[in-house]
């Protein structure tokens, strides 16, 4: 039995800049423990389009994730009861929420990992400079487009990934102000982007990177997901239940 849906993360996990490699993704947290109670399986796979750090949320329609089902006592679901899986795992946490739920064949989890890199994503980051900006640093990203970025293995993860430099496209940046140490930053990218590495730049390893462009210190204070496209799911409409403002700072910036 293999399940393909997509979840829309509607809360942001707290620890930024922090690695915990023993907190389990939300998914498996909510949903496969619910899941299974009904499928009864052995054991479960669970695999995920891309990824993102974890305090990073998946907005609109969702990241599209699938999960096996290995050696299950129960494999007749009607469409019905899946829906009623889905609604029992909506209705249990507020952390995230599942759309599309339905099983599908092996053959249709290659499209999943198909396109992860060639495919776009829209992000929404929030951006700080502590010693401020002014318009004419803004008009500088506002007219960046189709940037090729080099970027190294980020620092955080190289203790557990090969050095190695890839080459990524931002398509599209539109930074939008806020006010003196704030603003907005729209960015449609090639899939597998850095986005917070092309942000600050990672102590220089991803090149250009915005910091450069504007000739200020820049950091990220957070980022959603807000447009993913590398699956396309029948009936897909965009969710209404995330409003948070992403304009309110989520972490204490001392004065």
């Amino acid at each position: 039995v293999v399940i393909i849906n997509t979840a829309v993360s509607c809360h942001r996990r707290p620890g930024l800049w922090r690695e915990n490699v023993n907190s389990p993704p939300v998914y498996r947290n909510y949903s496969l423990a619910i899941l299974n109670n009904t499928i009864k399986a052995q054991d479960l796979k669970f695999s995920s389009s891309g990824r993102e750090d974890v305090d990073v949320r998946c907005l609109g329609v969702g990241r599209p994730f699938v999960i096996e089902f290995i050696n299950p006592r129960h494999t007749l679901l009607t469409q019905t009861q899946v829906a009623v899986l889905q609604c029992a795992v909506n209705e249990s946490t507020h952390l995230v929420k599942l759309r599309h739920l339905q099983i599908v064949d092996k053959k249709d989890v290659k499209y999943l990992k198909e396109g992860e890199e060639e495919k776009t994503k829209t992000y929404c980051a929030l951006c700080l400079s502590t010693q401020g900006y002014n318009t004419a640093a803004l008009d500088k990203l506002n007219e960046l487009s189709e940037v090729s970025v080099e970027q190294k293995t980020p620092l955080r993860v190289l203790h557990r990934r090969p050095l190695a430099t890839r080459t990524r496209i931002v398509h599209t940046i539109t930074a939008v102000p806020i006010d003196l140490h704030y603003f907005k930053l729209y960015l449609m990218t090639q899939a597998g982007t850095y986005i917070k590495k092309f942000i600050h730049g990672d102590l220089g390893r991803t090149n250009p990177n915005l910091r450069q462009v504007i000739g200020v210190d820049l950091d990220i204070v957070a980022l959603d997901v807000e447009v993913w496209t590398l699956v396309d799911l029948d009936a897909v409409t965009e969710n209404q239940i995330l409003t948070e403002d992403l304009t309110k700072p989520r972490v204490y910036i001392p004065p």
